[in-house]
C-alpha cells in the first residue's frame, strides 16, 4: 500500500479530480438521458407546440435511463442499432453513480488504488460520452427524417425546485 501522500495538497488536488470526473459522468448521463427523452418523443409524436414560446416541447420523461433506452427501442420498433452502446453507456453511468466512492473510498488514501480508479473513471466517462454523442447524432437523424427544426425543441421541465419557472 502506498498510504499517505508525500503532502496533504497532493491529496487533495487527487479528490479534486476524482470529483471533478465523476461530475463529468453525471453530466454526459444527463445530456444522454435528454438526448433519449427528445429522440422518443419525436418517434412518438409527443412534441406539442408551445405558442408562447413558438418552439416545440417533448414532455419531461422521468424513467431512469434503463427505462428511457427500453423507451427507445420499442419507439424504434424493437430495434435500434446503437443499442449495445446504451446499454454499456448505462452500465458505466450505473457504475459511477450508484457505487464509484463507496467501491472505491480507499483511493483518497492509497495511490495504486486512486490511478486504478481515475483510469476506470475515465473508461467509464468514455463510454458514456459516447452514448450521449450517438443519441444527439439519432436525434438530428430523426428531426431530418420527420422534418422537425432541431433549434426549436427543448423538453419541459422543472427547475430544481419543482417549478418550471424557478
Amino acid at each position: 500500500m502506498n498510504s499517505l501522500p508525500e503532502d496533504e495538497s497532493a491529496w487533495a488536488a487527487r479528490r479534486n479530480l476524482l470529483c471533478q470526473e465523476v461530475g463529468r459522468v453525471v453530466y454526459a448521463s444527463q445530456m444522454l438521458e435528454q438526448q433519449i427523452d427528445l429522440a422518443v418523443a419525436i418517434l412518438n409524436k409527443t412534441l406539442s407546440v408551445q405558442i408562447d414560446a413558438r418552439s416545440l416541447a417533448a414532455p419531461e420523461d422521468k424513467r431512469p435511463l434503463g427505462g428511457l433506452i427500453k423507451a427507445l427501442t420499442k419507439a424504434f420498433g424493437g430495434a435500434f442499432a446503437g443499442r449495445s452502446q446504451l446499454d454499456e453507456a448505462l452500465d458505466a453511468r450505473n457504475r459511477v453513480v450508484h457505487e464509484f466512492f463507496v467501491r472505491n473510498n480507499d483511493a483518497f488514501s492509497d495511490l495504486e488504488v486512486y490511478e486504478r480508479a481515475l483510469a476506470a473513471l475515465r473508461a467509464d466517462s468514455r463510454k458514456v460520452s459516447a452514448g450521449a454523442v450517438l443519441m444527439h447524432q439519432t436525434y438530428l437523424d430523426l428531426c431530418s427524417k420527420y422534418d422537425v427544426d432541431e433549434a426549436r425543441v427543448s423538453i419541459r421541465q422543472f427547475r430544481v425546485s419543482g417549478h418550471p419557472d424557478a
